[in-house]
C-alpha cells in the first residue's frame, strides 16, 4: 500500500482491545461506500508506523474512502489514544492520530472534539476540528484549500465535493451520511463492548 494512518493505544491492553473489537465490528469500505475495491486495509502493523502500540491502516486511497479511514482513526484515538501535549498552545494534552509513522512534526495531527475546542482552537489547528465520533464534514474538511484567482472558498469546496460525487455515482452528502451513520454504530457498540 502507497501510506499508513495509525493511532497509538495508550497502552498494549487497549490496543489487543481493540484490535479485537474492530476485527468484528469495522466494516471494510467497500460494505459501507459501495466500491468494488478497498484501498485500505486495517492493521496492527502498519507497514509505514514501526511503533509498537500502532493500530490502524494501510491505505492507497483517496476521496471518501480515504475519509472513512481517517475518521475511524480519530474516533479510535478518541477511545484508546494516547495522549500528547506537543502542541503547546492547546493547553492540555489531546489524542492525536499518525500520518506515516510520525516521522516529521507535521505528521502527528491533533484529535479536537468541536464541543470542547470550536470556540477556542487555535485558527491553524481549525481543520481539526471533529464531532465525539471523529465524523468530520466535507465542509470543515476542505476549509483552507487554495484558491483560484478570485474564486471564494465556498466555490472551491462545492467543486471538490462535485467531482467526489462523480467519483462514486451518488451525492457526496449520501456518502458522507453513511460514514457518520457508521462511526455511530461503532461508537454505540464500543460502550456497549467498553
Amino acid at each position: 500500500m502507497g501510506y499508513s494512518i495509525a493511532i497509538r493505544a495508550a497502552n498494549k491492553t487497549l490496543k489487543k482491545q481493540m484490535k479485537s473489537f474492530m476485527e468484528n465490528n469495522y466494516r471494510k469500505p467497500h460494505e459501507l461506500l459501495g466500491k468494488k475495491n478497498d484501498y485500505s486495509r486495517f492493521t496492527d502493523d502498519p507497514s509505514y508506523d514501526s511503533h509498537k502500540r500502532a493500530l490502524g491502516f494501510d491505505f492507497n486511497a483517496s476521496g471518501l474512502e480515504r475519509d472513512y479511514i481517517f475518521a475511524v482513526c480519530r474516533w479510535m484515538a478518541l477511545k484508546i489514544g494516547e495522549v500528547s501535549s506537543r502542541w503547546k498552545k492547546l493547553g492540555k494534552a489531546v489524542p492525536f492520530t499518525v500520518y506515516d509513522g510520525g516521522k516529521t512534526n507535521d505528521d502527528r495531527w491533533p484529535v479536537l472534539v468541536k464541543s470542547e475546542w470550536e470556540s477556542v482552537v487555535p485558527d491553524d489547528l481549525a481543520w481539526c476540528l471533529v464531532e465525539s465520533t471523529g465524523f468530520q464534514n466535507r465542509y470543515d474538511h476542505y476549509r483552507g484549500l487554495p484558491l483560484e484567482y478570485g474564486e471564494s472558498e465556498e466555490d472551491a469546496i462545492n467543486k471538490m465535493i462535485e467531482a467526489e460525487s462523480v467519483l462514486y455515482g451518488k451525492p457526496v452528502e449520501e456518502v458522507t451520511k453513511t460514514i457518520e451513520n457508521e462511526l455511530q454504530r461503532l461508537d454505540g457498540l464500543w460502550k456497549k463492548h467498553a
